[in-house]
């Protein structure tokens, strides 16, 4: 969220010139004081924005990569037939498809299914140069790892109904590039605009049927909790009783604490880095004074700090089936463009040429490590080159058979001691 807002407010800059953003009214609520909140893009998947998975998911651990496996939710049931539980794997995103209800009454209703995502990602070397076109021993290697090529978000910019996100819509024009990240000099972080809608009573998530004297909490994004005592914390109990009015605590959580930075390209500073609760962290409350409708109103804002940049999103009730079923996603989320025929035969010629560098690089490795106690003699290895180069130029046929012949049909090796007066020959 922070990145869009950053490309945003850039390209609004270079199109509107304002004199300061901060100091004028419609802009410092466009960006500013959080009546707007550019909400994190996430993958693209089956006609859908994906959200991040529960980490309240597990699944066997021999099945967590199988694309069919069922996935337990241990916020809505512990007891479960999983001996080794375990987060199933390439499942940063999720996509849920609620269960088609049974034809008849008696039938039992089945599991929802799930599709589950994360983007690849790609690692490019780079060298920094302290001098242009010199390269020397002070020279730096670094790696820059980031989003493949071709893959597809979808964002969110939410305000209330009555706030005019027309300005908005009209810089994010489809078929135009946005620049989104860092590097762009070296290549990296161009976006296209693809599709803008205006969407009046957008829902992040479609909260399922509820859990009768529980409720589930799943973090939709990273959020920052700020203590009474000014100091940075993960009490999500806390900040929740306030919100409330009365002390509610967490039976079961599910959650995982990282570290969340950022950058001011105003000022070209890094901004200090602060603890997070981790998108998809689960936290399960039993407490019969919660109305979960009324919890979700509180929440749609977000809570914490950061909001305007798509921290703090918080669900209700978003997964309270006790089992899912694994699918694959039913359309493509990458749209890396097609390489000609003549990049096609230069990819592959490249790529030959690395497999037979790793080829060779490797056969050194492990002949290295081979010990001959009672090497052959010269002359035997040269007459075994001289086959081995027959067999390359053609001269023979093109196969190892005149090798092995040519090692069948080598005599046992005979030694002869002489002894001499000065030295012995062996």
């Amino acid at each position: 969220g922070s990145t869009l807002r950053g490309a945003i407010v850039g390209h609004y800059v270079r199109e509107e010139n304002p004199d300061d953003l901060a100091f004028a009214n419609t802009e410092r609520a466009l960006f500013l004081d959080g009546t707007v909140a550019f909400l994190n893009a996430y993958p693209y998947g089956n006609g859908t924005r994906m959200l991040p998975r529960p980490r309240s998911w597990l699944t066997e651990k021999d099945l967590a990569a199988d694309r069919g496996a069922v996935l337990y939710d241990f916020a809505v049931q512990i007891n479960t037939p999983l001996e080794q539980p375990k987060a199933p794997k390439s499942a940063a995103f999720c996509v849920i498809a609620p269960a088609e209800p049974p034809e008849a009454a008696w039938e039992v209703l089945p599991s929802p299914e799930v599709a589950l995502y994360t983007p690849p990602r790609q690692i490019n070397v780079h060298i920094s140069l302290e001098k242009p076109n010199t390269r020397t021993d002070e020279n730096a290697v670094y790696r820059y790892d980031a989003i493949a090529e071709g893959e597809v978000f979808e964002g969110a910019i939410v305000a209330s109904d009555d706030f005019d996100l027309a300005p908005l819509q009209a810089l994010l024009v489809p078929g135009e590039a946005l620049f989104l990240g860092g590097a762009h000099t070296a290549g990296y972080g161009r976006a296209l605009i693809e599709d803008v809608v205006l969407d009046f009573g957008w829902e992040e998530y479609e909260p399922a049927e509820a859990i009768e004297g529980k409720v589930v909490l799943t973090l939709l994004s990273d959020l920052i909790l700020r203590g009474d005592a000014g100091q940075v914390d993960a009490d999500l109990d806390a900040a929740l009783s306030h919100l409330l009015g009365f002390k509610v605590t967490a039976q079961q959580r599910f959650q995982q604490l990282q570290l969340v930075g950022g950058f001011n390209r105003k000022w070209g500073l890094p901004l200090v880095q602060d603890w997070a609760l981790g998108a998809g962290s689960v936290y399960v409350y039993a407490d019969v004074r919660i109305d979960p409708e009324a919890l979700q109103t509180l929440l749609a804002p977000g809570i914490g700090e950061r909001r305007a940049e798509g921290f703090g999103r918080v669900a209700v009730n978003w997964h309270t089936a006790p089992q899912f079923k694994r699918i694959a996603l039913s359309a493509p989320v990458n749209l890396a463009p097609r390489l000609s025929s003549e990049s096609q035969t230069l990819a592959a010629r490249m790529a030959q040429r690395r497999l037979q560098t790793e080829l060779e690089q490797g056969l050194v490795t492990f002949l290295s490590r081979v010990r001959i106690d009672r090497p052959p003699q010269n002359p035997q290895l040269a007459r075994v080159r001289n086959v081995m180069q027959q067999v390359l130029l053609g001269v023979q046929a093109n196969n190892l058979d005149a090798v092995v012949q040519h090692l069948d049909n080598l005599k046992a090796v005979s030694y002869t001691h002489l002894t001499l007066p000065t030295k012995r020959i062996v």
